[in-house]
């Protein structure tokens, strides 16, 4: 179990809300005090926690022998499948960093983040779809001599090492005790530029904030957690840090869809699912997810993007022993608020929650002056979970707090009397679609390479199921015409993941802009005309 010194009612005493705990602290006492508890469940197969310490002991033994040390960071780019857990937590074992990769990052993606990172080995699928992620990192690494270990599940490829003969050693690796506050996990957010921003987190920060979420929400080890949310993303893996923390089990869906997730409510019996809101607008939709189905869910808890207030409504109506609640969060901090199952129905439905304990939030004015309740700003947020530097950037790390040190998340908010946070905008122009958030401006500077484009702009399209997609506004050259086809080709051949693809095109003759020559984004989303 979670340790419970982090405890403390000073909520102005950040580190009172650190943890001592690790990831393999937690693995080990789960072995020791309930060995034959189920761990992870997963279609008919299912991982007690003394099976899930052997696996990761041999795993971690594999990756020592190829060099894997205390301090190297090992990306990680796999489904929500029971490898993913089991590389997680040997990587952690080791003393060594976790780097999330996202499943849609293709070539030009993971160039950067692994030319950023420094990686020394990456752990990935042998086929995914309709080509081979492995491939691409052989590519990569030698394109831009790495120098990877590239580990495969499934069928290897050349130069590559095979996940499963990793771990078949014999030998059990046993992580020594490790300090709380060194780093273990780096994830990537992108920003008001175009590229990616590397967040390190320690163990300290991030896993007292998933522990106090745990006692806040009330889950325990009784609890069967299904996250829709990928664990490469940082709410799924919030998720997974819960379950881990209380000892709880872990069901698994790797890929959803809305039969898939009906089959594994009714044969899996989860009793807390994190969803994106996307995920139930599709499931509700043709009715595959309804009371019958969530017989056995307590909570239900949207994050990702903004859920609708009639969706909420809906889904908290469904079942009369459950609780639909929200969740904010942000990469550089983890889990900032959350609505509690106890809370009045109104704070569950209409808002994001109050603040996790140890974190303060404020709404200011364009003059950095605190609104009053119930006022729109600039939301800037405090406390022990809030990250302190990006990776490699020190200028973006400045900028990203203020002179007296709450973190400026570039979202606009409210905050009501009651301490309930709205999200009602976003400073930042960032593209939101289904929960997985992009920077326009990448999609931008590849597309200017285009001969038929004279200038162009990317612009969130709001979408009832994904919340926002994206439409291409353009000025063509002289005498040229342009299809989307020729577009999302194009994105295809320079290596840009499918989900930052636009799915409409706007030809106009000129784009609203500012004084200084830049776009006006929001005038452009404002003046598309559905069809």
């Amino acid at each position: 179990m979670p340790s419970d010194k982090y405890v403390s009612a000073d909520e102005d005493n950040a580190s009172a809300y650190f943890s001592e705990d690790t990831v393999s602290l937690w693995l080990r006492n789960h072995r020791e005090q309930r060995a034959d508890c189920i761990a992870i469940v997963f279609g008919d197969g299912q991982i007690t926690y003394d099976q899930l310490s052997k696996r990761v002991g041999r795993l971690a033994t594999g990756l020592r022998e190829l060099g894997i040390r205390q301090g190297d960071i090992v990306a990680l780019q796999l489904p929500n499948c029971p490898e993913f857990i089991i590389s997680y937590l040997a990587i952690c074992s080791l003393g060594a960093v976790v780097q999330t990769l996202h499943m849609p990052y293709q070539r030009k993606e993971l160039e950067y983040l692994l030319q950023d990172s420094n990686a020394k080995a990456v752990i990935c699928l042998s086929s995914f779809k309709d080509y081979s992620p492995a491939s691409i990192f052989h590519d990569v690494n030698a394109a831009k001599k790495l120098g990877l270990q590239i580990v495969t599940l499934g069928s290897s490829i050349s130069d590559t090492h095979d996940y499963s003969d990793l771990e078949e050693r014999d030998e059990i690796h046993r992580s020594e005790p490790q300090q709380a506050d060194l780093p273990f996990v780096l994830l990537y957010t992108s920003g008001t530029t175009a590229d990616p921003k590397g967040v390190i987190h320690k163990y300290d920060s991030f896993l007292g904030n998933a522990i106090v979420a745990a006692q806040e929400l009330g889950v325990s080890e009784s609890d069967r957690i299904l996250s829709l949310a990928a664990f490469s993303h940082l709410y799924g893996l919030f998720t997974l840090n819960m379950t881990l923390a209380v000892g709880g089990t872990v069901i698994l869906l790797p890929a959803f869809s809305p039969p898939a997730f009906k089959d594994v409510l009714t044969s899996l019996a989860p009793t807390c699912v994190f969803a994106a809101p996307a995920h139930f607008i599709a499931s509700t939709k043709d009715s595959f997810v309804g009371s019958d189905e969530l017989a056995t869910v307590r909570v239900v808890c949207f994050s990702g993007a903004t859920v609708p207030v009639k969706l909420a409504t809906e889904v908290d109506a469904m079942w009369p022993n459950g609780k639909a609640i929200q969740l904010w969060g942000m990469t550089e901090l983890q889990a900032g608020t959350y609505g509690r199952p106890s809370d009045a129905q109104s704070a569950r439905l209409e808002s994001a929650g109050r603040t996790a304990p140890g974190t303060r939030m404020r709404v200011v004015d364009t003059d950095q002056v605190e609104v009053p309740a119930d006022n729109e700003g600039e939301l800037q947020v405090r406390g022990p979970s809030v990250f302190s530097e990006y990776l490699n950037k020190a200028e973006e790390s400045k900028s990203a707090f203020s002179d007296d040190g709450w973190f400026l998340t570039g979202d606009l908010a409210t905050i009501s009397e009651n301490g309930c946070l709205m999200i009602t905008g976003r400073i930042k122009e960032l593209i939101n679609r289904g929960g997985v958030k992009y920077n326009p401006i990448e999609v931008e500077s590849v597309l200017a390479g285009m001969k038929q484009i004279e200038l162009c702009a990317v612009v969130p399209l709001e979408d009832e199921v994904l919340g926002e997609t994206a439409c291409l506004f353009v000025i063509l050259k002289d005498d040229h015409n342009l299809a989307l086809e020729q577009v999302t080709n194009y994105l295809e051949s320079a290596g840009i993941a499918k989900y930052k693809w636009p799915e409409r095109i706007k030809v106009v003759t000129e784009m609203p802009m500012t004084p200084t020559g830049k776009v006006v984004r929001g005038n452009l989303s404002v003046s598309i005309e559905r069809t």
